[in-house]
């Protein structure tokens, strides 16, 4: 059976970390703490940047091309977690009667719920559409607007005609 999937915030107070080492040094993908801790401390402040001074999408994308480091982390860090084609880089859960189960970014999770964050973007599956709409509904009551607001077609939803060629930095 297959599940219907949707990407969107989620309640982290829901989320089950599996059992990883809490003072992990790397990654099971290689990425050292440190850096983990830094995509974290960007989401923070990409969320408290949504929330106190009602930035969007466009905002950090724009950021892409400023020539402070710190607005440029931003926008990387924006674009890997809301923007990416590339799925193996989001967070990814699958809801199970009560919880969250994660497949992949369990790092990222524990860090983030360390860090004191209450949501954060993740790919869902769910087992129906109705239970989906209703975890969609709960993420974004907890993230209480914080997170970026769309305004262009995130990569995931559009058809093959309007998907472009994503330029990747080296």
């Amino acid at each position: 059976m297959v599940w219907p999937e949707d990407f969107f915030e989620i309640d982290l107070s829901k989320v089950r970390v599996p059992r990883i080492d809490p003072n992990f040094q790397r990654t099971y993908h290689g990425y050292t703490r440190e850096e983990v801790e830094g995509w974290i401390r960007n989401l923070k402040e990409i969320q408290r940047l949504c929330r106190e001074r009602g930035y969007t999408a466009k905002d950090f994308q724009r950021m892409r091309h400023s020539l402070d480091p710190k607005e440029q982390a931003l926008w990387k860090t924006y674009y890997e977690l809301y923007e990416s084609p590339q799925k193996p880089h989001w967070v990814k859960v699958s809801w199970e009667r009560d919880h969250y189960e994660v497949e992949n970014g369990a790092h990222r999770i524990l860090l983030a719920k360390q860090m004191g964050l209450k949501h954060m973007p993740a790919h869902v599956a769910a087992p129906d559409v109705a239970t989906l709409q209703r975890l969609r509904a709960e993420g974004e009551r907890v993230a209480a607007g914080e997170y970026p607001k769309r305004t262009t077609t995130p990569v995931w939803e559009r058809t093959p005609q309007q998907r472009r060629p994503v330029e990747r930095e080296r």
